[in-house]
């Protein structure tokens, strides 16, 4: 394309590199018709090395200059190298100065290279700050959650103990209920045969309206150890309530009085006995309701400690997780670490290896320090310019070539 431009906003100026001197041959390559001295050998030596690392040497800035003018400088290059600076023509000297600036441009390139290179290492060492913070992050939630984890099995233990004691008293309670029930049951079933064996046994023998005395006294005599007769009376009625009426004597009267009077007795105290049992029944009750509420709240308790300890357990078991995968970015992230740092080392190397070989051989080949003769123009050929008063320090950084086709 015959143009030139210059890195980082440098001007471009276009010009005809190729020299009079020079002609193509048939293969294409450049031909020069200028009559070189034949360097010493050490100074040859020396050239051909330096012509043999250019190629990777102009590679180091391909990422500011085109792949054309890298291949139309290496294909440049080796004349001028081996020409000593005396002996070049002007056309070599250009040649020179544009490798030098290329190579100032691979080296501006490659420490922008160990630039982002030590960014990355702060960003990395950033990245394991921040995942060993998370992880301990992680360890303080992962203490709590244990914490947490161990009160609430505690909890449920205790809660699960109360259940158990709470539950024992609703049964004493129930069972106690039970017992005072039947007892009263029994009592009032005992004081409804009583009166129904006074009603229609007792009283028609006393009163003397009865025919049939001996089965009247047979069943008055199964009640006697049910309304707890004196064993001399029940004996004396059983005599004496067999006879007839009129064959009763004053005792056998007495005997029957007193046992109706005994009877009456035993029955109104069976009636006080249940009467007197209905303040237990109630209290009974109220005991087992009391019971019953009190359990009730135990079993909410247990199951709300229950769901309280799944809970904990799978925070714990999460927290847990968090840690591990903390410990995993932790060793990712110094993995990441070592890597920049073994990059950056590589780059400052690279650098380094830069300046001490292919651009400090320049130097020494193109025996010049500071650029061109002038520091704002290089002559190309008779006709052509390339400025570079824009050019950053040092001299002829800034001259760098963008496409020579």
């Amino acid at each position: 394309m015959g143009g030139m431009s210059t890195m980082g906003g440098m001007k471009r100026a276009h010009c005809d590199l190729v020299p009079l001197e020079a002609k193509r041959s048939k293969d294409g390559s450049l031909e020069h018709e200028l009559e070189l001295t034949v360097p010493d050998a050490s100074y040859a030596h020396d050239a051909i090395i330096m012509a043999a690392s250019m190629p990777s040497a102009l590679d180091s800035a391909a990422g500011s200059v085109s792949a054309s003018s890298r291949a139309m400088l290496r294909a440049m290059a080796p004349a001028c190298l081996v020409t000593p600076p005396g002996q070049r023509h002007h056309y070599q000297v250009a040649v020179g100065e544009m490798l030098r600036g290329v190579l100032l441009v691979a080296e501006r390139d490659t420490g922008h290279q160990v630039e982002e290179a030590s960014a990355r290492v702060s960003q990395a060492e950033e990245a394991l700050g921040a995942a060993r913070n998370g992880k301990a992050s992680a360890g303080e939630a992962l203490g709590s959650s244990v914490a947490s984890f161990d009160n609430a099995k505690s909890s449920f233990r205790g809660c699960n103990m109360s259940l158990q004691e709470d539950h024992r008293a609703f049964e004493l309670a129930v069972e106690l209920q039970r017992q005072a029930t039947e007892e009263v049951h029994r009592t009032a079933s005992l004081r409804t045969v009583l009166e129904q064996v006074y009603r229609e046994h007792v009283a028609p023998v006393i009163a003397e309206t009865c025919e049939d005395l001996g089965l009247h006294v047979d069943v008055i005599a199964s009640s006697y150890g049910k309304a707890k007769l004196d064993e001399s009376l029940a004996i004396a009625f059983s005599v004496a309530a067999r006879k007839q009426p009129q064959d009763r004597s004053n005792f056998d009267h007495l005997v029957l009085r007193q046992l109706d009077a005994e009877y009456n007795k035993r029955i109104q105290e069976l009636t006080t006995e249940v009467e007197a049992a209905g303040p237990t029944i109630t209290a009974h009750e109220e005991a087992v309701a009391k019971a019953s509420a009190t359990l009730d709240e135990a079993r909410q308790r247990q199951q709300d400690s229950a769901a309280m300890l799944r809970g904990a357990e799978l925070d714990h078991h999460t927290a847990a997780a968090e840690v591990w995968a903390k410990d995993q970015a932790v060793d990712a992230a110094h993995c990441q670490l070592q890597d920049a740092k073994a990059a950056q080392a590589k780059a400052e190397d690279g650098l380094t290896d830069f300046r001490r070989g292919p651009l400090a051989k320049l130097q020494v080949l193109l025996d010049r320090e500071d650029g061109p003769a002038s520091k704002n123009e290089v002559k190309v050929g008779p006709d052509c310019m390339m400025t570079n008063g824009d050019a950053p320090e040092p001299a002829g950084v800034g001259e760098q070539t963008a496409d020579l086709d």
